[in-house]
């Protein structure tokens, strides 16, 4: 795992299991106050790592269906803690419309992420540097993406660029 993820990580693991354990202390109150809570805490965590909404829908509507269960709440608190989740949103998605002319609502990463884990690893190394290899008849095996080091013929003309290896001692 790159250092740069460790924060997003952590930062993501905390904000779910405090997500969780709010929705099980919102399910059985009436408070108003905790449903606000609830609703800023779940717009931090979809502003931090908009994958954990997957998760939203199915807790506030257990939260509610149970709140309503054991203190009668009223159907209008929980729809007023999910408009208060998409208004808490809105001022991301104004600005990702006004930054790239197209509604984007919570920024996401996995595009990138996927690109930089397989694209350099899945491209054999002569398609990548097509005028390093254009006289040779056995591409080399790349070891990164501007060196590459001759490889003893295998068979096949199609070397592929080896995943690197990454230790924690190296880090």
């Amino acid at each position: 795992m790159p250092f740069e993820w460790i924060w997003d990580t952590s930062l993501s693991v905390l904000l779910a299991t405090t997500l969780l354990w709010m929705t099980l202390r919102i399910s059985e109150s009436a408070k108003r106050s905790l449903w606000l809570t609830y609703a800023l805490l779940w717009a931090i965590a979809l502003l931090t790592n908009p994958s954990l909404g997957i998760a939203l829908p199915f807790l506030l509507f257990w939260a509610a269906v149970r709140a309503r269960d054991v203190v009668q709440l009223s159907r209008r608190v929980p729809v007023r803690t999910l408009l208060l989740i998409v208004l808490c949103c809105l001022p991301w998605t104004i600005r990702n419309y006004a930054a790239f002319h197209r509604i984007i609502p919570v920024r996401s990463s996995l595009p990138s992420n996927f690109g930089s884990a397989t694209t350099t690893s899945l491209i054999p190394c002569h398609q990548r540097h097509p005028a390093h290899h254009s006289s040779r008849r056995n591409p080399p095996l790349c070891t990164t993406w501007r060196k590459c080091l001759p490889r003893r013929k295998v068979g096949s003309r199609h070397h592929f660029h080896p995943p690197e290896a990454k230790h924690f001692s190296s880090i």
